[in-house]
């Protein structure tokens, strides 16, 4: 939908600063501006066509240098010699809100009937909204033509006075058929076919001539043919390959984000506790079995233990510690002497007695005294043998029995320690073979496993793909080369063979179009034609007057035309008032973008006009419900009749005054002393010190 929103006129004839608004509800999309004759009406439907479309929308063959822009009474000695003029206006598009501003400087020189006036600048810009702002276009004229065609400006911004070219032949009736044909084929698109088959016309010529000029032919096209056969056929078959393994890798990428969600999916549920404890399990069943090898170890050391010597010392540790005892007592108590032969042995030597006896040789008391030492050498033997027993004993007691003792102590309680370290361990295992069995029975090894293999395969696939699109493009390569020199061989004989086909396909393209042109003409031509006649009785059947006309046609040869009773056939510029014909026209108009389907705002100077009565109610109420956008110009004469659908169907009313109006027409001074146009927001019912008329003016003007 095509919405224009508002629009603002810097020194454009009478509009000097003046800034409007359209209505663009849906609902009530009707724009009335309430303007007396000479107030501007003309000149802002002007002002609207040249801000769409520039210079060529303005009257005289040459409007960039006949048709002056720049208020008339201009005053080059109070306001300077040079007139910046300009119109902005702001319209919507599909929902996106575009401005053109469209500007230029018109440079006056000389006074009264010498006055010239010289374009010295001329610019248009295009801006689009955006997030960030207004965003302007790099091609603003051709950008706003694809936005708003040149073929709008005829059938949407049209004077109604001027409107009746459509159905009046001022000139020739030639020359109206020619309007209505060139309006039928702009907005239906038929212009756009036309000028494609000019363009196709165009590519059969040059085919044509280029065939004449091509020629030649190779010995090698046929080998080279058969060469870029053979690459194009490797080529294909890369290519199903290059598919295959691309489908592949999808499928593996699938199968890695599944295994992927998988483990992702039992970490979450405990997974890697499940884990971790299968883990420790592992190590205590391991501490069992080493610790029961270790306590077997320990078991046969503590045998051996017991087969040792020492095993006898301590079980006659008691007794031996009893004769230990008696042997000291025994020494205590010397009956086991260890000093008399020294004794006697010096007494000997000596030859005299402790007494003072002679112990000389031979003599009786030496003798007894020598076998007296005899006995107590044998004696002394004894004591000895009984000290070495006693440190023996002494020995075993303290040293051997207490240190196998103590060796048997150690490894009994190793022993013990050992066995108590696996029971631990058995106890360790039944826990956590019974927090395992909480856990889900998945195993997160596995699911790793597959997770390592599906990633694996993904490697393997994506190395597969790598090479077959390196052997793809070496493929690419080698046939854009054979092609080449194919190209190069077959020059002469491929350019007229392309040359022929290419004159082929535009004779084709051709039939096609005239025949689609043809249809399309036949067929959008009757519908307007009916629609347009269907509009027409509507709008003006209410009255008897016209009660006579039957409805209209648009001839193949698109001529409008009347029929009455019997179908006798009417001149609408000769058997028609000018009701009728104001009527015919904005049917012709209505039906014409009914059936293009165009939505743009139709903006109409004077539509009413010569129309009264229920003529003229029925041809508003009609335009008003029916125009995507209706933005009309009413005298207060038109208005007259037609309030109540103002009421109903305008979402936005203002009023248009000129200053030079005052005092014949209007009551209060305007604050300006300029001859210009000022607007108020009055509607057609209300007044204000802007655009209050007296009353012998109200009426026509």
């Amino acid at each position: 939908m095509f919405w224009l929103k508002s629009a603002e006129f810097t020194n454009f004839r009478l509009l000097q600063n003046v800034s409007v608004s359209f209505s663009s509800d849906p609902d009530k999309s009707l724009t009335v501006i309430r303007a007396a004759n000479e107030c501007g009406k003309t000149t802002m439907l002007r002002a609207l066509t040249w801000g769409f479309f520039g210079d060529d929308a303005l009257p005289g063959r040459n409007p960039r240098t006949e048709f002056r822009l720049s208020p008339l009474d201009w005053d080059v000695a109070k306001q300077g010699n040079e007139v910046g003029i300009a119109v902005e206006l702001t319209f919507e598009i599909q929902g996106v809100e575009y401005v053109v501003i469209r500007s230029r400087t018109e440079k006056i020189t000389g006074t009264g009937k010498e006055t010239i006036f010289t374009v010295t600048a001329s610019e248009v810009q295009l801006l689009e909204k955006t997030e960030g702002g207004h965003e302007p276009s790099s091609n603003p004229e051709a950008l706003l033509r694809s936005l708003v065609p040149t073929a709008l400006k005829d059938i949407f911004f049209m004077d109604g006075d001027r409107a009746l070219v459509w159905i009046e032949a001022p000139d020739s009736r030639a020359s109206k058929r020619q309007r209505v044909e060139k309006a039928v084929r702009s907005l239906l698109g038929l212009e756009l076919i036309e000028a494609a088959d000019k363009h196709v016309d165009g590519a059969r010529l040059d085919a044509a001539r280029k065939i004449r000029a091509s020629s030649g032919s190779g010995s090698s096209v046929e080998t080279l043919g058969k060469r870029v056969e053979g690459l194009t056929n490797t080529r294909d078959s890369k290519e199903i390959e290059r598919v295959g393994l691309v489908e592949d890798r999808d499928a593996v990428v699938a199968r890695v984000g599944k295994a992927e969600a998988a483990v992702n999916e039992l970490l979450a549920s405990g997974g890697a506790d499940r884990q971790r404890l299968e883990a420790d399990l592992k190590t205590q069943r391991t501490n069992i079995i080493t610790e029961r090898k270790r306590a077997q170890s320990l078991t046969t050391q503590h045998r051996k233990l017991l087969e040792l010597p020492a095993v006898g010392y301590s079980l006659a540790q008691n007794a031996l510690t009893k004769s230990h005892d008696l042997l000291g007592d025994l020494e205590v108590k010397k009956v086991i002497p260890d000093t008399l032969p020294d004794v006697i042995e010096d007494r000997l030597h000596k030859g005299v007695c402790i007494c003072g006896d002679d112990l000389g040789p031979g003599t009786p008391k030496r003798l007894g005294l020598e076998e007296i030492l005899a006995e107590s050498r044998d004696q002394d033997v004894s004591h000895d043998l009984l000290a070495k027993l006693n440190n023996s004993v002494q020995l075993v007691v303290r040293d051997r029995a207490t240190a196998w003792v103590d060796d048997l102590k150690e490894s009994h309680g190793l022993i013990r320690q050992s066995i108590k370290d696996a029971g631990r361990a058995e106890e360790a295992v039944r826990e956590l073979e019974v927090k395992i069995g909480e856990i889900p029975d998945q195993d997160l090894q596995s699911l790793n496993d597959n997770l390592k293999t599906q990633r694996d395969g993904l490697n393997v696939v994506s190395r597969k793909l790598g090479t077959a699109e390196a052997e793809l493009s070496s493929a690419k390569s080698s046939l854009t080369e054979a092609k080449a020199d194919w190209d190069k061989a077959t020059k002469g004989q491929d350019k007229f063979r392309e040359h022929l086909a290419s004159q082929q396909a535009a004779e084709d393209i051709q039939k096609v179009l005239a025949e689609t042109l043809d249809a399309l003409k036949d067929e959008k031509l009757i519908e307007v034609s009916d629609r347009m006649s269907e509009i027409f009785v509507e709008m003006i059947r209410s009255d008897q007057e016209h009660a006579a006309i039957q409805g209209a046609v648009l001839t193949a040869d698109h001529d409008i035309e009347v029929f009455g009773y019997n179908n006798q056939p009417l001149q609408p510029d000769l058997d028609l008032n000018g009701a009728s014909r104001r009527a015919l026209t904005l049917a012709f108009i209505h039906a014409l973008t009914e059936v293009s389907g165009v939505e743009a705002p139709m903006i109409i100077d004077t539509p009413l006009g010569m129309m009264s009565g229920a003529v003229r109610w029925a041809t508003f109420r009609y335009a008003a419900k029916s125009s995507d956008q209706l933005i009309a110009f009413l005298t207060r004469d038109e208005i007259h009749g037609v309030e109540d659908l103002i009421d109903e169907y305008a979402g936005h009313s203002f009023t248009m005054s000129a200053t030079h109006h005052y005092p014949k027409d209007l009551v209060y001074k305007p604050d300006s002393d300029l001859r210009e146009t000022v607007v108020c927001d009055c509607g057609h019912s209300d007044s204000c010190n802007v655009c209050e008329r007296h009353p012998a003016s109200a009426g026509a003007r």
